[in-house]
């Protein structure tokens, strides 16, 4: 039977947790401490939409997604670009206030986890 499929993009590099269970202190600082060019993300946005397959999007990785200031930017883009889709991020929470959340969600955020 087929499942939706998922496609997770890592934004950001950055993660200001230190997580016991993480692998990011010990190999995601190595990759290199940056966010994702615009440029790249919405290549690979417009590419996954052109193939009609994916369910979702997760805006993550080993990153900390309220660290991108572009976050809001990017799940709009995603919304426009592959209309219907659910968007979702992981986070520790840390960085969301009300306001965060507001934006969030009014960029099209559809589901939101928080890791404690």
């Amino acid at each position: 039977m087929f499942q939706p499929l998922t496609l997770q993009i890592e934004t950001t590099a950055l993660c200001s947790a230190r997580c016991s269970f993480c692998v990011y202190p010990e190999v995601g600082a190595a990759r290199g401490l940056r966010h994702m060019d615009q440029a790249l993300f919405e290549k690979i946005v417009d590419d996954a939409a052109d193939l009609e397959v994916f369910a979702q999007y997760v805006l993550n990785g080993l990153g900390e997604p309220l660290l991108d200031p572009e976050l809001e930017r990017r799940i709009a883009y995603v919304c426009a670009a592959d209309p219907g889709v659910a968007i979702k991020i992981y986070t520790h929470g840390a960085h969301l206030t009300p306001a965060r959340w507001e934006r969030l969600r009014d960029a099209g955020l559809t589901d939101l986890s928080i890791s404690l």
